[in-house]
């Protein structure tokens, strides 16, 4: 039996009484800060949830902006602003999909915390880190004699090993094999609510925030 996958709706209009809010915490599985957009198309009351790696970046929406936003077919629970998933600005000709506001969010609706094509810039960011570990584990163990001296490299390596692996298989499954998870098939109807193209090769410009 097929998974059942959200619908979404197009919103055109141009941004009317928007709020931007933000907060020095940091989500530390990416280094992002989170941003949240508050804004009204038409009567609709809407949020947009995103995320900046620069505490300290302009925004990226502006009243009066003339914008498409992709949300979920359906009322909104008890009239609370209804969530944009995806947002293309005619403004600046671009496409911003929402991920990183999915980092600590568990929900049947939520999108991929990992934006389609990073996969590598994460690895690199494991890789970084883990090879520092490296470095210390070794500092650590060079005193140490053979086979004990092995362990603490050894599990660095493993750790670094999983990790990317496990990047690789969700990246070879969806845009290799065609074999899309639930969180990435739910991207791929934002993509083509808005317009966009394929996540693997959009049509236009589009930012993950």
């Amino acid at each position: 039996m097929a998974v059942e996958i959200p619908k979404f709706t197009r919103i055109e209009g141009r941004l009317n009484k928007i709020t931007l809010s933000g907060t020095t915490k940091v989500y530390w599985q990416s280094f992002i800060y989170p941003a949240t957009y508050q804004f009204k198309i038409g009567q609709r009351d809407l949020v947009f949830s995103t995320g900046t790696s620069d505490r300290d970046s302009a925004p990226f929406l502006a009243e009066g902006d003339q914008v498409a936003v992709a949300v979920l077919d359906g009322a909104s629970d008890n009239n609370d602003p209804r969530m944009v998933y995806g947002l293309y600005s005619l403004e600046d000709e671009c496409g911003y999909v929402a991920h990183y506001r999915w980092m600590n969010v568990k929900s049947k609706n939520a999108a991929t915390r990992i934006a389609p094509n990073s996969e590598f810039k994460y690895i690199g960011a494991v890789s970084a880190l883990l090879g520092v570990s490296f470095a210390i584990d070794y500092a650590l163990a060079r005193p140490l004699l053979w086979p004990e001296a092995a362990w603490p490299i050894a599990s660095v390596a493993a750790v670094w090993l999983l990790c990317t692996t496990l990047l690789l298989i969700k990246r070879w499954r969806w845009k290799v094999f065609h074999r899309p998870t639930r969180r990435q098939r739910i991207v791929e109807e934002i993509y083509r609510c808005l317009d966009l193209g394929s996540p693997h090769c959009p049509d236009k410009k589009v930012q993950s925030v």
